[in-house]
């Protein structure tokens, strides 16, 4: 998740946009939310989720 999240920034610093390829699995969802990591809907756009794994 962190990589991710510096991988995100760094492409933010570049004028780029980083995009996942498909939702998170369900799990990884899970560990998302215990982690904070869907807060504000930037995030839970860039987790992709609401989207189908």
């Amino acid at each position: 998740m962190q990589i991710l999240l510096a991988a995100r920034a760094s492409a933010a610093a570049q004028g780029k946009q980083l995009a996942l390829a498909r939702a998170p699995t369900e799990a990884f969802a899970t560990l998302l939310g215990r982690g904070g990591l869907l807060e504000g809907d930037d995030l839970r756009e860039f987790w992709r989720l609401g989207e189908e794994a």
